[in-house]
């Protein structure tokens, strides 16, 4: 039987251009760059320890999530972000 991840809450480190998630005792992070008002997704990063387990894309879901609810768009730069993109449709009007 596997061990249930306990994942925590997104938070935004304005400062570190970063999204971060707490999953047990590892963090998984979005860094990005903004130009001109817009967010450029550039990399995704979950720990090896807990790779293949649908940790990337519930982040990634996440910040999705955060972008929409603080009327922000962002382009994906980072394959994985755009392949998360790619396969829930309804996030093509924010995130480009």
């Amino acid at each position: 039987m596997s061990e249930k991840i306990t994942t925590g809450e997104l938070k935004h480190a304005a400062e570190e251009k970063r999204f971060t998630m707490e999953v047990d005792k590892y963090t998984a992070f979005v860094s990005y760059v903004t130009e001109d008002g817009m967010h450029f997704l550039t990399h995704a990063e979950v720990p090896y320890q807990l790779r293949g387990q649908g940790i990337g894309e519930q982040l990634v879901l996440s910040v999705f999530e955060y972008l929409e609810s603080h009327k922000l768009s962002a382009t994906a730069i980072c394959p994985f972000i755009k392949k998360v993109r790619n396969e829930h449709p309804n996030w093509a009007t924010i995130i480009h």
